[in-house]
């Protein structure tokens, strides 16, 4: 066991009845959860799949899965260990068939809800509320509301009854759309994240068995973060722990439930979110017995950070555990202290505040001889960014080290210029997302073109792609003669190159052109504007926006350029990929949207900020300053943080009162009465504490007197007297007003040294990953490194048809043979076909000939496995069951089609083939299977592994038994296949054979063709 305090002991070994674990900032509150669970299984108290934890965030849920997986031996059982969405999503996934619901369910996204909703519009009850001009806003306050609803645990029905007693007008309408629009979610198949939650509770609600069985199956529950959990969640936690009238629990009930909860209502910072902070202010109401346990004892920083930060806090008393519970939470640091560690910088304005930033971090990483009056010297390249400078190894810090965190992503803006001014490297984190990257914004404009051909804003950026490369002259020309004929940029190219949307050619200008461009631009304009032209025709087709976007992507030219480039290309690449993925997503999941649903939704995703992140991981080792929102840093930590824009109106920030508030009579969470400005500044103070409380050695608190053209002083924030303890900042107050001059405000602009950037390759792999190596390890490099997307062939989405029917098809026989009478009767050839039909996809076919001889063709491959290859006494154990294993220090990954249980400890673990059929020679000698068998023997703890693949097309099962000669055999594959990646070993193996089925055949020298 890892060390432990004598408090951090207490909480591990608490064996039985509820418990509380109030952990302070720093205070080893993940190591302790961990513990506990290692505790529990190690001790026998429960079996590991007895064992339930939840949490907020894949990061929280993976890392928790990871250290409890590093104290346990091979072999054991896993505990469930996800956050609250996933948890609940599995069950559905399970169960929803007794609630009528599709188990196929598509998952909707905040932007995805918005576009569904308003393609509904005129289905709804709505008259006052319903948006004819903009709609945005109106719907997003709409689908705000409903969600709110839902954080509370407010039915349709309830809201309904409640309106038409106490309201009249727009409320009533909006209450029917409340329950209209769940229903209709219902009916196609479609939830939101809250629908996960609330769905869930209605599960248990209506159909006790399945609540009884959850209850049974779960031992201990465990929560981390309580203090984030909103209303619903709350309900959620205490039914599997004591029933669906929880509240009416007896006393002995409420004192065996062995839940036990951890969190700290200090860092409760996401009341925007829905968060109830009252679920771990009243958590000993409902269980008046439980122990508690207080974690004080700070191992991240110095006491005088500490001190300054309790000090700003306890101005939230008293609602506060450490009232209410008559508790001691002043941290008590266990690092080496020091003094002089929490520093103020008052500046006169934005500019200076700026520049005092970054000469301390120049003073801090050993660049002092950058600090100058002029800094003429200085080398800028063509985007502004000075070279970056390198740290002096005898200095104490890192760029890394250091945070500077913001309230708002727009108080960023002003900082970073000065950052690139003096060359100081920096990088985002989680502000920057996908939609913001160069390389993305191109294939975005070239769609925003596509449905508005006037948007003169994204003509200009698809025409400042590299691939083009347009002479500045000819760029001026473009826009400025459009400008003088009153006509689009898009227009005037159509006219000027005879091409007009997409449907007729006329006679080309060629005097005009030729007298107007030079010959490289004619012919990269000529090439964009076919480009167009075949993208408008293959709208008229219906066609998928990532099939017209794939095709700009190739014939562009773009492909090949970022395939054959240097410096950041790999990395673009990859954000490009992501692109597609996310793309295609929205489009399996939105079957019938057409190209013009999808910028639609891109656009306000875009617009509400609900924009995907980049891949983040490959920035963890880069030396850069760290910049970042408060809410993004939680769970982090650093060194030296800063903490800029601290006056009012920044921080602590303007309440933002809800559009469309819920009725106080609805809102269920128990609060003291406070005006919403009060709740608003303790939240905003519980923000500024969580920021604070992020620094490890040095907290550096910076204001200006005066921001942008404001001609009105700010006053400094409140949570600076608090935070220093002093009534008066006479550092502040003797700040003289100076002019500011300014500095553009490019803070979107991140440079980043690509070449110094570390990729973790080898460390973790999946089965396809070591095929795809083993086949041609310079595909693989294009697959997996540079993961060039490619356009889908009929072959895979047929693949993903048939193993999306077959999953469902199983899902029914299992609950048939878990004994659900009267619920369910054993599947039919029917219900097969019909499960086919539903998701049945025509993408990627030459036309629709093909797709319906294809989709013949699944037909009788599914009969010929009804009727000759499923008994219907298969005793399945789990469906698509995704694993990792660990071998050498590898993580190796999969997802396994069917677990069933055999005769004895063993089972046999299925996996089907649409492809051809193997002899039973390779069978034996397949990666995959032996893969599944070590997954088998590491987490399932089973005797006998018996692994078959099911040839759907030949309708033929193979099997095989997979031993430890197999084991031993795959375990060395793997390490031996992960070193040659992590030695970037990625010369080609051309075959013809191989190569003419190629994805990248096009843009590989070495295909043999």
């Amino acid at each position: 066991m890892i060390k432990l305090n004598v408090e951090q002991k207490k909480a591990v070994n608490h064996k039985t009845g509820p418990l509380l674990i109030i952990a302070g900032a720093g205070t080893g509150k993940t190591k302790v959860i961990t513990e506990r669970i290692v505790k529990i299984m190690q001790s026998e108290w429960a079996k590991p799949h007895e064992i339930l934890a939840l949490t907020f965030t894949e990061k929280a849920a993976s890392e928790m899965e990871g250290r409890v997986d590093e104290q346990m031996p091979i072999g054991y059982e896993e505990p469930w260990i996800s956050t609250f969405h996933s948890f609940c999503d599995q069950i559905l996934r399970q169960e929803a068939f007794f609630l009528g619901i599709d188990p196929d369910y598509k998952l909707m996204s905040e932007s995805e809800s918005y576009v569904f909703f308003k393609q509904n519009m005129f289905n709804f009850s709505l008259d006052e509320l319903r948006p004819l001009g903009n709609p945005t806003k109106c719907i997003d306050n709409i689908l705000k509301h409903f969600s709110r609803l839902q954080d509370e645990d407010v039915i349709p029905q309830e809201y309904i009854e409640y309106v038409e007693k106490n309201c009249s007008g727009f409320e009533l309408e909006l209450a029917k759309t409340y329950k209209e629009f769940s229903e209709l979610k219902i009916s196609q198949g479609r939830m939101t994240f809250a629908d996960l939650i609330t769905n869930t509770l209605k599960l248990f609600r209506e159909k006790p068995q399945i609540l009884e069985k959850y209850q049974n199956k779960f031992k201990y529950i465990l929560v981390d973060e309580y203090q984030d959990t909103n209303y619903s969640q709350n309900v959620l936690v205490n039914t599997l722990a004591l029933g669906v009238d929880f509240k009416k629990s007896s006393k002995k009930e409420r004192e065996k439930a062995n839940i036990t909860v951890v969190g700290d209502d200090d860092q409760a910072i996401y009341k925007f979110r829905g968060a109830a902070i009252s679920n771990i202010l009243q958590f000993k109401e409902i269980y008046p017995e439980a122990k508690r346990v207080v974690l004080t004892e700070n191992f991240r920083s110095n006491q005088e950070i500490l001190d300054s930060a309790y000090g700003l806090i306890r101005n939230n008393d008293p609602n506060r555990l450490e009232v209410t519970e008559g508790i001691d939470k002043r941290l008590v640091s266990r690092v080496s202290d020091a003094t002089g560690t929490v520093k103020l910088i008052p500046t006169a304005n934005v500019l200076e505040e700026a520049e005092a930033i970054s000469n301390e971090i120049l003073c801090l990483t050993g660049n002092e001889k950058n600090l100058s009056d002029d800094l003429n010297y200085q080398v800028f390249d063509s985007k502004g960014q000075s070279s970056f400078l390198k740290n002096e190894s005898e200095k104490k810090y890192n760029y890394s080290d250091i945070a500077i965190l913001v309230r708002a992503n727009s108080h960023a803006d002003d900082i970073v210029p000065l950052l690139r001014y003096y060359g100081i490297p920096y990088k985002f984190v989680g502000k920057k997302g996908l939609y913001t990257r160069p390389e993305v914004k191109y294939f975005i404009s070239f769609l925003n073109t596509l449905y508005d051909y006037k948007d003169n804003v994204s003509m200009f950026n698809v025409l400042q792609m590299e691939v083009w490369d347009i002479e500045v002259r000819d760029f001026i020309e473009i826009f400025s003669e459009a400008k003088r004929r009153k006509i689009s940029a898009f227009e005037f190219l159509e006219d000027v190159l005879g091409v007009r949307d997409g449907s007729s050619r006329r006679k080309s200008k060629r005097n005009l052109t030729e007298k107007t461009f030079s010959k490289k631009t004619l012919d990269s304009l000529k090439r964009l504007m076919e480009i167009y032209e075949q993208a408008f025709d293959y709208i008229k087709q219906g066609k998928k926006g990532s099939e017209i976007i794939y095709e700009f992507f190739d014939k562009s030219g773009y492909l090949k350029f970022l395939e054959s480039g240097g410096g950041d290309s790999e990395f673009r690449l990859e954000n490009i990929s992501k692109f597609f993925r996310l793309m295609k997503n929205f489009e399996q999941n939105n079957r019938e949207s057409t190209v013009y649903d999808y910028i639609d939704y891109l656009n306000h995703s875009i617009e509400v900020g609900e924009v995907p992140s980049i891949d983040e991981d490959v920035f963890l080792e880069y030396d850069a300053v760290n910049i970042s929102t408060v809410h993004s840093a939680k769970g982090l930590e650093y060194p030296v943080v800063f903490l800029p824009s601290l006056v009012k109106g920044r921080f602590p920030s303007r309440n933002m009162s809800e559009k469309l508030p819920i009725p106080d009579d609805l809102i269920k969470e128990e609060l003291p009465e406070d005006d919403d400005r009060n709740t608003n500044i303790q939240e905003e103070r519980r923000l500024f504490y969580v920021a604070a409380t992020r620094a490890k050695e040095k907290l550096f608190l910076s204001a200006a007197k005066y921001y942008g053209e404001g001609k009105r002083e700010n006053k400094p924030s409140v949570f600076l007297n608090e935070v220093l303890n002093r009534e008066e900042l006479e550092e502040f107050d003797n700040v003289k007003r100076t002019q500011d001059f300014g500095f553009m405000k490019d803070g979107d602009i991140e440079d980043i040294d690509y070449s110094s950037l570390i990729r973790d390759l080898g460390k973790k792999v999946s089965f396809s990953e070591i095929n795809d190596y083993e086949k041609c390890p310079k595909m693989y490099k294009y697959k997996y490194i540079l993961r060039i997307p490619v356009s889908v062939g009929h072959q895979a989405v047929f693949g993903t048809v048939i193993h999306a029917t077959l999953r469902d098809f199983y899902r029914i026989h299992k609950s048939v043979n878990e004994g659900f009478e009267g619920f369910f009767e054993k599947p039919t050839l029917d219900d097969l076909l019909n499960l086919y039909y539903k998701h049945w996809r025509e993408e990627g076919y030459q036309d629709e000939k093909h797709a319906k001889g294809q989709k013949k063709k699944g037909e009788e491959i599914l009969k010929y496995f009804y009727n000759e290859i499923y008994t219907g006494q298969e005793n399945v154990l789990d469906l698509e069951k995704n694993f990792k294993v660990d071998v050498a220090g590898i993580t190796v990954s999969g997802v396994v089609d069917r677990i069933d249980t055999i005769e004895g400890n063993g089972v046999e673990l299925v996996d089907y083939k649409t492809g051809k059929l193997k002899e039973q020679k390779e069978v034996e000698q397949d990666i995959q299977l032996m893969i599944y068998g070590l997954f088998a023997k590491q987490k399932l703890g089973v005797d006998t592994v018996k692994a078959s693949l099911l040839f759907l097309d030949a309708g033929e099962k193979i099997e095989t038994e997979i031993g430890e000669e197999k084991i031993g055999f795959v375990k060395d594959k793997i390490v031996d296949t992960a070193k040659c990646i992590q030695d970037s070993k990625f010369e080609p193996r051309p075959d013809y054979h191989g190569c003419k089925f190629c994805d990248y055949k096009k843009i590989c020298d070495d295909a043999n063709l």
